[in-house]
């Protein structure tokens, strides 16, 4: 089954793939966090985008699958209409770290936040 990770709580639950859960509910006590392997996060920015300094918050949804990989992504706030895209299309192509139920990995939906700075030349 599906579990859902949410590390605040959410005005509404998010609306999940039809047919993958019955419900959304918090991990239990005994369920890992997937964590992002930023290695394989590279968002390809705008060219006008990409030489410009910026930083901002992303809010997401993704589910992640046993293994790592993600098969979906939403972004649930962004943070400017050029860059939401390929964030999100980066998120969808990176891995994560399995979340874990008794020893044994397992398919999650995970609500998060990512935080990018880029440094000014």
């Amino acid at each position: 089954s599906l579990l859902a990770f949410s590390p605040r709580l959410l005005a509404a639950p998010p609306a999940l793939p039809a047919g993958q859960v019955e419900s959304l509910t918090p991990l239990a006590p005994n369920v890992s966090r997937p964590q992002l392997d930023h290695s394989t996060f590279r968002p390809i920015l705008p060219s006008k985008r990409a030489h410009n300094p910026f930083s901002g918050t992303w809010l997401y949804r993704a589910a992640v699958s046993a293994d790592g990989s993600v098969s979906s992504v939403e972004i649930l706030r962004g943070v400017h209409p050029e860059l939401d895209p390929p964030i999100q299309r980066a998120l969808l192509e990176a891995r994560f770290t399995p979340a874990t139920r008794a020893g044994r990995n397992v398919p999650v939906i995970v609500i998060d936040q990512l935080h990018l700075r880029r440094p000014a030349d």
